[in-house]
């Protein structure tokens, strides 16, 4: 009887000895349930890659996942972040001031640990530009993007489509008074009583005179439209 149980006994310890010993073990590196994963040394994930704005004043949040201290910056002047840096995740208001003028485009940069994220803005234009020169109004209005149009052709050109990028044209034609503001005075061609009929005057003065001019006065760069335009 002692020397079954004693049998019984070194064969259960041997059972148990094999068992803590064994390669399928809890602790094991091969436990499904505590699979090997390489530790997250450091990662960066803004909530936006991309954003688009009104016209008017304007603003976005952009959640900053991290586990590491960041940094964000732009180098526009019409964007504003509530926050240039911080330590783990965290929300920042990104804001765009009024775009009075034209479709404008800007990088926010967003760095943590040795990553750099990326966030484009984009401003809509101005649904039209204003300019006062000695007490004379002017109106520019704008003509979006991806115009594609077809133009008929005639003994002079052949039929063809045109793509128009963006670009703002005076709401009238430049009339006397416009003119007279531009330059100090009126062409042969016109009067002071009509102030607000079309100039007539040559190729030449337009570019030589009258452009340059109204450039050097509000800081454009205004051009003859093209054909197309």
């Amino acid at each position: 009887m002692n020397i079954f149980r004693l049998i019984y006994l070194s064969a259960l310890f041997g059972v148990l000895f094999l068992h803590s010993c064994g390669g399928s073990g809890g602790d094991g590196p091969d436990d499904p349930q505590k699979p090997d994963l390489p530790p997250v040394v450091d990662f960066l994930d803004p909530s936006l890659t991309s954003v688009v704005m009104g016209h008017l004043q304007d603003a976005s949040a952009v959640v900053i996942r991290t586990n590491k201290p960041w940094s964000a910056s732009s180098d526009a002047d019409w964007l504003k972040l509530s926050a240039s840096s911080g330590s783990g995740s965290t929300t920042i208001i990104v804001g765009a001031s009024e775009n009075k003028s034209f479709r404008r485009k800007s990088v926010v940069k967003i760095k943590a640990g040795s990553i750099t994220r990326e966030l484009v803005v984009v401003q809509k234009p101005a649904p039209h530009i204003s300019l006062n020169i000695r007490g004379v109004s002017f109106t520019l209005l704008p003509v979006e993007a991806d115009t594609v149009f077809r133009i008929e052709g005639n003994m002079y050109y052949e039929t063809r489509n045109v793509y128009l990028s963006s670009y703002y044209i005076s709401e009238t034609e430049i009339t006397c008074a416009q003119w007279a503001a531009v330059t100090g005075n009126l062409s042969g061609y016109n009067h002071y009583s009509m102030p607000y009929y079309p100039v007539l005057t040559n190729w030449n003065t337009i570019v030589n005179v009258f452009i340059p001019q109204i450039n050097r006065l509000v800081g454009y760069d205004f051009r003859l439209p093209t054909e197309a335009e």
